[in-house]
């Protein structure tokens, strides 16, 4: 919802001097921003229930949208993350780029800066900060894309017999083992898969957003635009997530 928050907002939220600029780039900016204050608001409240927080910056569908909007995109991303870098090693924050950081498009000074901020935050972290934050930023990601590129490694290692469907008395190795091995050649392996999903702007779908890791997740949405998301807002979606019974396809015992 940035872009429908910056056409709404853009006589309130746009600094003077600056109305050349594609509108949508501060539907971006105030988002990006936004993220920042969040993140530092899940550190106070929920240092220790909340360890893991997947953002969506960018998909593979975005690339579709007008050349100006994913310049503006671009500009925002890497302005966010000059500015996030010396908070993220200040507070003892992990970064975690997932999706396809290689393709040509993505502007290399945008590509240099996040493996950086990646590279730095972990090298960072000490030993007392294992259930530290980990922020994950989804760059030039889709789930299906993810699903087929795990799928064809997947081939390969079946393929060289590094993975075996069969066991020794002949009957079939068990789905979870498969998933396990399956969701170890995701882009987002050794990262749990979401407890809770929180869909802004009035949508109420995925839109090719972590389809195989939200298979149990909770999905809750709220007309909010993303550049409105308040505190209030996210403390409220948590107590909505802590009402819930998570049985995974399962039944509650008999008490």
């Amino acid at each position: 919802g940035n872009s429908r928050w910056s056409i709404s907002n853009k006589s309130k939220f746009i600094p003077n001097g600056q109305q050349t600029r594609d509108v949508t780039f501060w539907g971006h900016y105030n988002g990006a921003t936004n993220v920042i204050n969040l993140i530092k608001h899940i550190q106070k409240k929920y240092a220790n229930s909340i360890h893991y927080v997947t953002m969506y910056a960018f998909s593979t569908e975005n690339w579709s949208r007008d050349p100006s909007e994913i310049e503006a995109l671009w500009n925002v991303l890497e302005t966010f993350s000059k500015k996030f870098y010396n908070y993220v090693l200040q507070l003892g924050m992990k970064v975690k780029i997932i999706g396809d950081l290689d393709d040509q498009r993505i502007p290399v000074s945008l590509r240099d800066l996040l493996r950086k901020l990646e590279s730095d935050s972990y090298s960072s972290i000490k030993d007392n900060h294992e259930n530290c934050l980990t922020l994950c930023i989804a760059i030039n990601y889709g789930g299906r894309k993810d699903i087929i590129d795990a799928s064809l490694k997947m081939a390969e290692l079946i393929s060289r017999g590094e993975v075996i469907l069969n066991d020794n008395n002949g009957g079939d190795v068990s789905v979870g083992n498969l998933e396990e091995t399956f969701s170890s050649l995701l882009c987002t392996s050794n990262i749990p898969d979401p407890d809770l999903v929180i869909r802004t702007g009035g949508e109420c779908r995925m839109s090719n957003f972590l389809i195989w890791n939200c298979a149990y997740s909770e999905l809750y949405f709220t007309d909010t635009l993303w550049p409105d998301y308040s505190e209030e807002e996210l403390d409220k979606a948590i107590e909505w997530y802590k009402g819930r019974e998570r049985r995974f396809g399962g039944r509650e015992q008999n008490k």
